[in-house]
């Protein structure tokens, strides 16, 4: 760290104590902090300006798979990297409900397309993948197209889906959610599958013993904010602060970091119901930091074979968004809705 940083990080340290003299935090903490974000901010900077082959080659430890996602972890952060990432899609598969019965599924933010053999071994007949920068040597099921333009797609190939699944990904969309969810909710199928009469009641995806309503499902991997609105002025300056702190440092739309009921909001604006969100911070984000931490304890640095790696950077990057996610700031969850298809439901939003 330079001389100058050091300056400017206690300038602002003490700055932050004379415009706001009720933040419960002394000017040298202040600047500590802003120190430790700037170290952290270079090193996941530097993850993610490294090729994309660079980053996923060491994460998945072979060839053969092509993951990265956070991955779902078990309660003792053991496994390995492809198996947690499986786990994750699996039960993303789970929130959306997909199954013997699905037909079409359209997996959003599929990156080289690994989740994709998952909906087929489920038994979807039809599985489409998009993302918006897919790998050269993707799977072949795998389109190029923005998160915004799933519903576009849908029209252009004349087909509805019977679920729309998103692994790990919807956070990075821009310029927010609720354009995706628009587009989602257009993509998918509004009735009974075919050869079902209307109003059917089919078992819950999540609880076989509830039965729900047939309709169009989306399932995600996502992440939450906290709510910026509760206490004072000081309060809620520094809870926004730190909301776009953590938004820079992730590479991700600020807006996409909104509370549960923001984002229960979009999504039923988009014409959803029935939404079930899961929490899964210590299992996604404790997990992925256990992984790393474990992983920069018993290997070399930046090896030869994969420049711009660093397994102690990325371990550094993991701690931070643990600590982020444990205290309060942000909230990794599964999430799962119905698409809107009949008049009752509509009386019921």
């Amino acid at each position: 760290m330079s001389l100058c940083s050091l300056a400017w990080a206690a300038a602002l340290g003490y700055s932050a104590a004379h415009w706001w003299p009720g933040l419960p935090l002394r000017p040298t903490l202040v600047a500590l902090a802003v120190l430790s974000a700037s170290r952290l901010a270079a090193d996941v900077a530097a993850m993610w300006r490294s090729p994309l082959d660079a980053v996923e080659r060491p994460l998945n430890a072979t060839r053969r798979t092509r993951w990265r996602n956070l991955g779902l972890w078990p309660p003792d952060g053991s496994g390995g990297y492809a198996a947690a990432c499986s786990a994750m899609a699996e039960r993303v598969g789970d929130m959306a409900g997909v199954g013997a019965s699905t037909r079409a599924v359209l997996d959003v933010g599929c990156g080289a397309g690994e989740s994709l053999r998952i909906w087929s071994a489920r038994g979807a007949a039809l599985v489409v993948g998009v993302d918006a920068a897919p790998p050269v040597d993707c799977s072949s099921a795998v389109e190029c197209c923005d998160a915004a333009g799933v519903g576009a797609l849908a029209a252009a190939r004349g087909e509805r889906f019977d679920a729309v699944v998103c692994v790990d990904a919807a956070y990075h969309f821009a310029p927010s959610r609720a354009a995706f969810f628009a587009a989602a909710s257009s993509a998918l199928s509004e009735g009974s599958p075919a050869g079902c009469p209307a109003g059917l009641l089919l078992p819950s995806p999540l609880n076989p013993s509830i039965p729900h309503p047939v309709g169009g499902r989306i399932g995600l991997a996502d992440v939450l904010g906290s709510s910026v609105d509760a206490g004072g002025d000081v309060r809620r300056a520094s809870r926004g602060l730190a909301r776009r702190a953590i938004a820079a440092l992730m590479r991700v739309p600020a807006a996409n970091l909104c509370d549960a009921a923001q984002y229960e909001a979009m999504l039923a604006s988009a014409g959803f119901v029935d939404v079930t969100v899961e929490p899964a911070t210590e299992r996604v984000v404790g997990g992925f930091a256990r992984f790393a931490a474990r992983h920069a304890r018993s290997s070399f640095d930046s090896p030869p074979d994969r420049p711009g790696w660093s397994w102690s950077s990325v371990a550094r990057a993991g701690a931070a968004l643990s600590a982020a996610f444990r205290h309060g700031q942000l909230e990794y969850v599964f999430v799962s809705a119905r698409k809107r298809h009949s008049p009752r439901d509509a009386a019921h939003t």
